[in-house]
């Protein structure tokens, strides 16, 4: 392994029962980079995702984070679901979410240490969202919220943050105003995204890591048509340029 590499796996194989998610699977991720990971539903990118926050282990093959066990490094790392386990309607304050981050942190048992709200009150500052302190999370919009899912996150004082379709169902200015926010956090930490917005996504990262059981590493600047193309199959694909204007590759 590199004494670059954040993240390092080898050979590894995963499935459930008999279905094969992951085959052969072998990627580097360097302290710093902005990678995304892209690929058709069900190719294997969440349980990626899992394998290297050591929620899942593989069957075959090894995966290591910060050269150790995903499980020894996991309060180095932030990570936001695709579907975060809240109930929207719960009477719960973006503070109270945003503090969510600092579980486990501490063996202390009561109310939170000075240290863990001086820390989510940072990560609310640095999501520009510490105004929102005081209002109900189910109040939030869909992008409000999202940037508060992120300072959750942020509040474990993370050296990597992974997200799994953080811009799912926003609508394209959100969706860039939240990619210029990991743009930001990607100055000072590695940031791992899930996502279909191959445009969007592609304007902001160094690699893309395409999924399809199998990994194939790309520089964000070969990506195109064909290459999207043969990684979804025969389905419709829209590669979407920067300014927005959409071409159709069969």
């Amino acid at each position: 392994m590199s004494v670059e590499s954040v993240i390092s796996i080898r050979d590894v194989f995963f499935s459930f029962g008999r279905h094969i998610v992951l085959e052969n699977v072998s990627l580097d991720i360097e302290d710093g980079e902005f990678v995304a990971v892209i690929g058709p539903n069900g190719a294997g990118k969440t349980t990626l995702l899992k394998l290297i926050l050591g929620l899942l282990e593989p069957q075959r093959g090894s995966v290591r984070v910060f050269g150790t066990k995903p499980l020894a490094a996991r309060r180095r790392i932030g990570y936001m679901p695709q579907y975060p386990r809240l109930d929207y309607d719960f009477p719960v304050t973006v503070g109270d979410v945003v503090l969510m981050g600092r579980l486990g942190l501490s063996s202390k048992l009561g109310p939170y240490p000075s240290s863990d709200r001086q820390a989510a009150d940072r990560a609310l500052e640095e999501v520009s969202c510490a105004d929102l302190r005081d209002r109900p999370f189910s109040a939030l919009s869909g992008g409000q919220r999202q940037r508060v899912l992120i300072a959750r996150a942020l509040a474990a004082e993370p050296d990597v943050l992974l997200f799994d379709e953080p811009t799912l169902s926003l609508d394209p200015e959100v969706q860039h105003d939240l990619y210029e926010l990991l743009h930001m956090l990607n100055e000072r930490m590695t940031v791992i995204i899930v996502s279909h917005d191959v445009g969007f996504v592609s304007k902001y990262v160094q690699k893309i890591v395409c999924v399809n059981r199998t990994v194939v590493l790309h520089c964000a600047s070969e990506i195109n048509g064909n290459i999207v193309s043969m990684l979804y199959g025969d389905m419709d694909v829209r590669l979407v340029d920067h300014d927005s204007r959409a071409h159709n590759h069969d």
